[in-house]
């Protein structure tokens, strides 16, 4: 290097051949740290790449599972939801068809529907009295007619039905609000 220094400060005489060998040495040691500092950048852009594709790699693959667990626990909760339903209708339809069967008997009069009275005192020659022996002392049996107990079961069907209802749409609101899990 100090061949070339002199060889340049001969061209020009005194101080300015001086200062053109400094300027053509900065200008090639320039060149020299561009050139170096390129393949370190180079390098340093390869490992942020790497890095990032790395990166995107784990996210996919979480995100994947996160999928997979998502698809798995609907899959369940829907087959836990199908498995309430089934039930659900079952026991309608066999609520149904015994109510059925019950207001047909009530109605055929082949079953009877009896309610307790309370009688009145008595003294009066009806004779009530001699026949509440076993059931307390001021209460008796009484048979309803067919077509009201008919009408009676009707109701109480209807409010048995509402009850499975509810119990329906509690059942289903515990299964969905119920833990996330995917058995």
């Amino acid at each position: 290097m100090k061949n070339l220094f002199d060889f340049v400060a001969g061209f020009a005489g005194g101080w300015q051949g001086y200062a053109l060998a400094a300027a053509l040495a900065a200008a090639i040691a320039g060149g020299a740290a561009w050139a170096s500092q390129d393949v370190l950048w180079g390098l340093s852009e390869a490992k942020l790449k790497a890095g990032h594709a790395e990166e995107l790699r784990t996210i996919e693959t979480t995100a994947n599972a996160q999928l997979t667990d998502n698809l798995k626990w609907m899959k369940a909760l829907n087959a836990k939801l199908s498995a309430l339903d089934l039930k659900g209708f079952q026991e309608f339809i066999n609520a149904q068809n015994e109510n059925a069967r019950l207001a047909a008997d009530l109605g055929a009069g082949t079953q009877r529907l009896w309610v307790r009275i309370r009688l009145p005192d008595g003294g009066d020659g009806t004779g009530f009295r001699a026949r509440t022996t076993g059931m307390g002392h001021d209460t008796a049996l009484a048979e309803l007619d067919p077509a009201f107990a008919r009408s009676l079961h009707a109701i109480a069907g209807d409010g048995d039905s509402a009850t499975r209802q509810l119990n329906g749409c509690q059942d289903y609101a515990e299964t969905v609000s119920g833990p996330r899990s995917t058995q």
